[in-house]
């Protein structure tokens, strides 16, 4: 299996892309919250513990981190581990799904065009991996 990447996607390019969950790779969103705090979450189709978003910020904001979790938790049917860990250039903390997402894909697309734009700044999807065969 080969890696591909697609980089500097826009949320309106999201619904026109083709993308099956056998090819989807991880996903890094980059948003910032209200609070002008950076944030980026990587949403991880495949693990062998299951499908899972990891939360990130750079600006170590606890109070911040916090609520904006509580938000993506609701919004994507995660649940944080509650665990914030502190690795020296960031916090971040895992959500774990608890129900999988029929079209692991297709949620990730409709929570950009919808939950992150209404909800955050700056929205922007860096890079997109594929797995190709």
């Amino acid at each position: 299996m080969s890696a591909t990447a697609l980089e500097n996607i826009t949320s309106r390019d999201l619904p026109h892309l083709k993308i099956s969950d056998l090819e989807i790779g991880p996903v890094w969103v980059k948003f910032t919250s209200k609070a002008g705090k950076r944030y980026t979450a990587v949403h991880v189709p495949r693990h062998p513990k299951g499908p899972y978003l990891l939360l990130c910020s750079e600006d170590k904001d606890r109070k911040d981190f916090a609520k904006v979790s509580k938000m993506v938790e609701k919004a994507m049917w995660c649940k944080a581990d509650g665990r914030i860990g502190d690795r020296g250039d960031d916090i971040c903390d895992v959500l774990r799904f608890i129900r999988l997402p029929f079209n692991f894909f297709e949620l990730m697309s409709k929570a950009v065009t919808s939950f992150y734009e209404a909800n955050f700044l700056e929205v922007t999807i860096p890079v997109i991996y594929l797995d190709k065969n």
